[in-house]
C-alpha cells in the first residue's frame, strides 16, 4: 500500500510541475519568452540549439484611434500652449515645472509646500500659478486627488444638482459601492436627490489628461503573423529560437561517475519540460489566435466593425477554461498591414440592442469626422444620430465611449477651434 501511495504522489508532483511551467510560459509574451529560452540555454547542458534576432516594431490599436492625439499632441504640449497664450500675470518658468511635474492623467501628486521647497520659492508663488493652471482646459488638470478632480470640473459646470459637490467631498466611497440608501440616509436627502447627483457626477472624467498622447511608444516582438493568401487569411507563429534535447551528452552518460549521471538525467528532464511546454504554448496560443481571426474575418478583409465575441465565449468554442483564453491573448500580439496589434484587441463586448462595441465606436467616428466644428455633436445627439441608423445606445455609453477614443466634450471641442 505504502509503495503505491508514493507512486501516485511522484506522479502527481510531475505533473504538476509540468502544468506549472506550462501555464507560466503561455502567460508569457515574446519578450519574457526569449529570456527563459535563452537563460536555459546558457545554464542547461541537455539542451542546445539558436535565439534569432527579431526586429521591435511599435505596438498598435487596430479598434481605437486617438482622435485628439492624431497629431501627437500631448497633455504637457496642450497646456504649454494655453500658458504661452496667457495674457494673467504669472510666473512662466514655474509654470512649466509645474506642468513637467503633472502625471499622465493630468494630475499633480506634488504637494505645493513640496514644490516650493524644491524650487527654492515661497509656497505663495507656487499656489498664485496653480491657481492659473488650474483653470486650464481639459478640465480637472492640477488636481491632488480624484475629489480635487471632479469638484474642479463641477465648478467649472455650474450646472450640477446641489448634492453633488457633498457627494464628491464626503461620499464617493459609498458612491462607488453604489450605496445610494446609505448616502442618503447620511445627508437628510431623498434617494432620487443622491441617484440624480451620482449620475451626473459619473459624467465627470476622472481622468482629465487620458485623452492625450503621451508621446510614449511602446515597441514589442509579435508572437503571430496574420496573412491573406487568396482571399483566405492563415495564423503563422513567429518563433526566432530553435530548441532541441543535446544528443551527445545521451552517450556520454554511460561513462560518467553516478553523480554527474544522476545531474545529468536531471538536466534532461528539465529540458524536457521545457521542451513540452513550448510547444503546448504554441499549440495553444494558434488554437485560439486562428479561431478569434475567423471570428473577425470582416475587420481583417473589409475594415468592418469588429463582430461582438468575448474571451468566455471563444474559451466554450474552444472548450477550454477562460483563464486560458486570457493567458493566451496576454501581452501577445500579432502581425498584420505592417503593424503590431494587441490579440486583445480583437476581442469585443457586446451592447444592448445587439450592437458592438466596436460599432458603436466605427459610428461615433463617422459622425465625429463630418460634424460642424462651430456646432459640435453633444454626447446626446451622438446618441440620437446611432439610434436612427439602427445602433441603440444611451448617452451614457457614448460619452464612454468618446473618452475612451479620446475626444473631448463638445463644448471643449467648441473652445479648442475658437483657439485656433
Amino acid at each position: 500500500m505504502a509503495i503505491k501511495t508514493e507512486q501516485k504522489q511522484s506522479q502527481r508532483l510531475a505533473l504538476n510541475r509540468q502544468l506549472q511551467l506550462s501555464l507560466q510560459l503561455l502567460a508569457m509574451g515574446n519578450d519574457r519568452l526569449l529570456e527563459t529560452v535563452n537563460e536555459e540555454l546558457e545554464r542547461n547542458p541537455a539542451l542546445t540549439g539558436d535565439v534569432y534576432s527579431m526586429p521591435l516594431l511599435p505596438a498598435g490599436q487596430p479598434a481605437l484611434e486617438n482622435l485628439a492625439g492624431a497629431a501627437g499632441v500631448s497633455l504637457a504640449q496642450e497646456l504649454e500652449e494655453q500658458l504661452g497664450a496667457e495674457r494673467r500675470p504669472v510666473d512662466k518658468g514655474l509654470a512649466k515645472h509645474l506642468i513637467a511635474l503633472v502625471d499622465e492623467n493630468g494630475y499633480l501628486r506634488v504637494r505645493p509646500a513640496a514644490i516650493a521647497r524644491a524650487a527654492g520659492v515661497s509656497q505663495q508663488r507656487v499656489q498664485a500659478a496653480l491657481d492659473i493652471l488650474r483653470s486650464y482646459e481639459p478640465a480637472g488638470v492640477f488636481a491632488q486627488d480624484l475629489a480635487d478632480c471632479l469638484l474642479l470640473q463641477l465648478r467649472r459646470r455650474g450646472d450640477a444638482p446641489p448634492l453633488a459637490a457633498e457627494l464628491i467631498e464626503s461620499g464617493l466611497e459609498e458612491l462607488g459601492r453604489g450605496d445610494m440608501g446609505a448616502l442618503a440616509a447620511r445627508l437628510g436627502a431623498s434617494r432620487p436627490q443622491v441617484e440624480e447627483a451620482a449620475a451626473y457626477i459619473r459624467t465627470l472624467q476622472p481622468k482629465p489628461g487620458a485623452a492625450f498622447c503621451s508621446g510614449e511608444v511602446q515597441y514589442v516582438r509579435p508572437d503571430l503573423e496574420v496573412v491573406c493568401e487568396d482571399g483566405l487569411l492563415a495564423v503563422r507563429e513567429l518563433r526566432p529560437w530553435r530548441l532541441e534535447l543535446c544528443r551527445d551528452y545521451a552517450g556520454a552518460a554511460r561513462t560518467l561517475e553516478p553523480e554527474a549521471r544522476a545531474y545529468l538525467k536531471q538536466e534532461s528532464m528539465r529540458a524536457r519540460r521545457l521542451l513540452l511546454a513550448v510547444e503546448q504554448r504554441s499549440d495553444t496560443l494558434l488554437r485560439v489566435a486562428r479561431l478569434l481571426v475567423q471570428r473577425q474575418e470582416a475587420w481583417f478583409l473589409n475594415n468592418a466593425p469588429l463582430e461582438t465575441l468575448t474571451q468566455a465565449g471563444l474559451a466554450r468554442q474552444l472548450q477550454l477554461s477562460e483563464s486560458t483564453v486570457c493567458r493566451a491573448v496576454k501581452d501577445k500580439y500579432f502581425l498584420w498591414a505592417r503593424r503590431a496589434v494587441p490579440l486583445k484587441e480583437l476581442f469585443c463586448n457586446g451592447l444592448a440592442g445587439g450592437s458592438s462595441a466596436s460599432q458603436v465606436q466605427a459610428g461615433m467616428r463617422r459622425l465625429l469626422e463630418q460634424e460642424d466644428p462651430a456646432k459640435p455633436w453633444s454626447d446626446r445627439a451622438l446618441a440620437d444620430a446611432l439610434a436612427a441608423q439602427g445602433v441603440a445606445v444611451g448617452r451614457r455609453t457614448v460619452a464612454k465611449y468618446r473618452e475612451q477614443m479620446g475626444v473631448p466634450a463638445a463644448r471643449d471641442r467648441k473652445r479648442r477651434k475658437r483657439r485656433e
